[in-house]
């Protein structure tokens, strides 16, 4: 058994990138090793019914060893998941540390994902193509559209502001052109709150990084 791994996120958290699926699956058969993908970010956003990054990018969940990732984002809920064979999905699950020292999801919040889960499977047909004008289709645009304001020559923020990530993506980073220190991103995250936007400045633990 390869104890070789190539360990990705299906949609950045710290860039808004997407993850190359297809390309890093021919690495995986070409040097035997296996892929662990997070969709933390990912599902619930990504693909014409929202699956995540393997719907999006084409490429069958069973080329991929083990997806995990968290139902506290487009789920609204707490906990997590873990999407692979029945051998790895029973480890995962029994030697988690949410198992061992924790307790189980809540009932209500149980439902609220079971209700989430329902809702995406409705934005698709019975050949998975995406329904007209649905939730997923009005994020895209928006996601489109925030990134538009930040790039091109008619934009009135790109001399001040870069934004990070691809287009599609509903994570954006965004970043001051001069003098991108925290003092003056938390100055713009209070400007833009007391005009009714609501932005968060992201806190990067390099230092802590850089010791592992």
């Amino acid at each position: 058994m390869t104890r070789k791994f190539i360990i990705v996120e299906g949609l950045y958290t710290n860039y808004g990138d997407i993850c190359p699926l297809a390309q890093l699956v021919e690495l995986k058969y070409k040097y035997k090793v296996r892929i662990f993908m997070d969709e933390t970010m990912s599902v619930g956003v990504l693909g014409a019914c929202g699956r995540g990054l393997t719907e999006y990018a084409n490429v069958p969940p069973t080329h991929i060893d083990m997806i995990t990732g968290s139902l506290e984002t487009a789920f609204g809920g707490c906990g997590g998941f873990a999407v692979g064979s029945k051998y790895v999905v029973d480890h995962q699950r029994l030697s988690g540390q949410g198992y061992c020292f924790s307790a189980s999801l809540p009932p209500l919040l149980t439902a609220g994902v079971g209700v989430a889960l329902r809702k995406l499977r409705a934005m698709g047909d019975e050949q998975g193509n995406r329904l007209d004008d649905s939730s997923l289709d009005q994020l895209e645009r928006l996601s489109q559209r925030v990134q538009r304001l930040f790039v091109g020559e008619t934009s009135r923020l790109a001399p001040f502001w870069s934004v990070e990530g691809v287009p599609l993506s509903p994570l954006k980073h965004i970043r001051l052109r001069h003098d991108n220190c925290l003092t003056r991103l938390e100055e713009a995250m209070e400007l833009a709150y007391d005009r009714g936007l609501m932005i968060t400045v992201a806190r990067y633990l390099a230092e802590s990084e850089h010791k592992c």
